[in-house]
């Protein structure tokens, strides 16, 4: 069995029990009391956990939110379904907001700008004998209340959706003031984490490629990450040349046993450098194992 398949067949399995599971729980953590952003632009806040209930008021995206309860009561929409949470805002106003209306990212910053991310859209696709789950996700840039720009992506993943960490500076390209993100994962060893970082450059917004990456039992990992001109610790790699250059890598490891208790070991790194399509970077191709 290639190296290759048993990737397919991990994520292929992950994202079974996604479609099994993740429609019925919450896609990001929510608690009672948490503080929570609104993604969609003039919602609705409801008197009732019901989309044809009666209107308390409208929100702008990017307002704030305090959840004082999430109840059980779901409703899809846009084949995405969602719990409805009550909530308190504008001082002691309550109603309820249906959770695809909230950003899964909380609320980031740069400057005077503020970024959302939410959910916009879930699609079942049948892939030769398996129906898999594609989330369309979207970043929105916020600036005096609206939206100033705005870039989206598709996530086929399990687990929960977590914010990324804003980094100020954009490890050193050339143009760029920050790198903003979501990772969808689940915790545990074997599941796929998907990474989708945004580059913002003080007007727009310009996605770069989901990376995948997987680790199992010590006996495999698949590692998908930017290179960009500068490191992000003393953990990361940068490639300290010229500065306008991002480059996409994979870093590949496999240990099988074999029946004398020896262990066949296939280890590659490949990396190749990325371009930019319109407002996205395009991820290279010919990036398979290396041949021998």
């Amino acid at each position: 069995m290639t190296q290759y398949l048993k990737f397919a067949i991990i994520i292929a399995l992950s994202l079974l029990q996604t479609r099994a599971t993740a429609q019925t729980v919450q896609l990001f953590y929510v608690n009672p009391n948490d503080t929570v952003f609104v993604f969609g632009d003039k919602i609705n806040i409801r008197e009732k956990p019901a989309s044809d209930a009666k209107s308390v008021t409208q929100l702008n995206i990017g307002e704030m939110l305090i959840v004082t309860e999430i109840t059980e009561t779901q409703t899809t929409l846009n084949n995405l379904k969602m719990p409805w949470y009550k909530v308190r805002f504008k001082g002691q106003q309550t109603g309820y907001v249906w959770g695809g209306l909230i950003s899964v990212t909380g609320l980031q910053k740069v400057g005077d700008v503020q970024f959302v991310t939410g959910i916009v859209k879930q699609n079942t696709v049948t892939q030769t004998d398996e129906s898999l789950t594609d989330y369309q996700v979207e970043m929105r840039a916020i600036k005096g209340g609206a939206i100033v720009h705005k870039v989206n992506t598709k996530i086929t993943g399990s687990g929960y959706f977590h914010p990324m960490e804003t980094e100020i500076g954009a490890r050193g390209l050339k143009g760029y003031k920050a790198i903003l993100g979501v990772t969808l994962s689940f915790d545990a060893c074997g599941y796929p984490w998907n990474d989708w970082q945004v580059l913002w450059d003080g007007k727009q917004l310009s996605s770069l490629p989901v990376c995948v990456s997987v680790a199992d039992g010590g006996v495999f990992s698949h590692t998908e990450r930017y290179v960009f001109p500068q490191p992000l610790n003393d953990y990361e790699t940068g490639h300290f040349g010229d500065e306008s250059l991002l480059f996409f890598a994979i870093e590949h490891n496999e240990r099988e046993e074999q029946e004398d208790g020896s262990w066949d070991e296939n280890s590659w790194v490949r990396a190749r450098l990325m371009k930019k399509v319109g407002d996205n970077w395009v991820k290279p191709k010919n990036m398979n194992e290396p041949k021998q």
